[in-house]
């Protein structure tokens, strides 16, 4: 689940995606029935009003580049979205599409013990490339053009390519982990050897507008920690989760920040403990029990961030249950 800067909730359930928007949450919207949903994907959505699939195909030597843009008005090559009630206002979206093919040499020289899947993919902040991962082998291709500008063979063995982000600063900056390991490639060095290594514990990558050379990173153990590139000796701010146990080990553990404004942090435990700070000063601000039911016990509780016109709000996800709230001091 993710709520975009321009109030609009998208959830991905059963590999479909539903929008709701928060000025009218009563109406869902659906994208326009598609064959190529369904197949095994992965999913990055962003939090402007644009996001990108990725889908292998079942040959395993093609994939298809999804990128989408929602809005209220429609275009010359926009979509009506489908809506759960005839009286919802409607609501579009544009889709580019472009199915990429593979030499069936590169995709079987791998690993017969690895499991053939599409892993994280993400686009730069001016969308002058996209970057998708397949059994470890990074592909970065120009937006408009659809040509693959580099491969990259990232050196993880045993385990898969966690997460990617491209730098904020610049294009030729990408960031890869483990889970184990943080590492910074740059794309115009001919050796293709990665220009930072930082071991730590690191699933997941946020990168940051407003923290020049910073970057956030969040652990299967619940703790954020938020790293100077320039200084990776140690964090320089710890988020942690008061309610945490030192040896909890969750992998469905998530965190988002308010990329409107980056004043918040908001993450969830696996006991569906949310938990919002202050990014400036690492401050709690509050943490309470997510509005769930207690009959529902499911690990993969998350939620997400944003300052929706000029008022922070708090979206929380569970497999069964989902809550759009309004964050107040």
């Amino acid at each position: 689940m993710k709520l975009t800067s321009s109030g609009e909730c998208i959830q991905l359930i059963d590999y479909k995606f539903y929008l709701n928007l928060l000025k009218n949450p009563i109406y869902s919207y659906q994208l326009q029935s598609n064959l190529i949903d369904g197949y095994r994907s992965s999913y990055f959505i962003d939090s402007s009003s644009s996001f990108m699939s990725t889908t292998l195909l079942n040959d395993e030597n093609h994939v298809i580049i999804r990128f989408l843009q929602f809005s209220s008005f429609p275009s010359d090559n926009s979509l009506l979205m489908l809506s759960n009630n005839s009286l919802a206002p409607k609501y579009y979206y544009q889709e580019k599409c472009q199915t990429i093919q593979f030499s069936s040499s590169l995709i079987n020289s791998t690993s017969p013990l690895m499991i053939k899947c599409s892993g994280p993919c993400c686009y730069s902040k001016s969308l002058d490339y996209f970057a998708f991962n397949i059994n470890n082998y990074l592909y970065i291709y120009d937006f408009e053009k659809f040509q693959s500008i580099r491969s990259l063979r990232v050196p993880i063995r045993r385990v898969t390519l966690n997460d990617m982000k491209f730098s904020y600063e610049n294009s030729n900056i990408i960031y890869t982990t483990n889970g184990h390991q943080f590492q910074q490639w740059d794309l115009r060095q001919s050796n293709r050897l990665c220009s930072l290594r930082i071991p730590i514990l690191c699933s997941t990558i946020k990168c940051l507008q407003t923290k020049s050379n910073s970057i956030l990173t969040s652990s299967f153990d619940e703790r954020i920690n938020l790293i100077d590139l320039r200084m990776p000796i140690k964090p320089s701010i710890i988020y942690d989760l008061p309610t945490s146990s030192s040896s909890s080990n969750n992998p469905h553990f998530s965190f988002e920040i308010d990329t409107n404004t980056e004043h918040f942090i908001a993450a969830c435990s696996q006991y569906h403990i949310a938990h919002i700070w202050e990014l400036n000063s690492g401050r709690l601000l509050n943490h309470f029990r997510c509005p769930i039911p207690e009959r529902f016990v499911h690990t993969s509780t998350k939620c997400s961030i944003n300052c929706i016109d000029e008022i922070p709000r708090l979206g929380i996800y569970h497999p069964e249950y989902c809550r759009i709230t309004r964050m107040t001091n």
